[in-house]
């Protein structure tokens, strides 16, 4: 699942540089969810790195039993 998120984390990469290499009509919106993006996708592979528990809110959200209270 990793191997995933990393291709997904580079295609968002690709696409932030595409969009700030040569700005078109809508790059200030396109730009902003890209990182938007980006940072869910850092979020995921923070979460799925290594299986150890983690503490904090991010524990919780990880958490299958938990995260159902925690969804908004």
């Amino acid at each position: 699942m990793l191997h995933c998120t990393t291709q997904s984390f580079a295609a968002v990469l690709n696409l932030l540089a595409t969009e700030t290499a040569a700005p078109g009509l809508g790059a200030d919106a396109a730009v902003a969810r890209l990182f938007v993006l980006l940072f869910i996708h850092a979020i995921r592979a923070y979460v799925e790195d290594d299986g150890s528990p983690k503490p904090g809110w991010l524990a919780a959200v990880s958490d299958v039993r938990l995260s159902i209270g925690s969804e908004c």
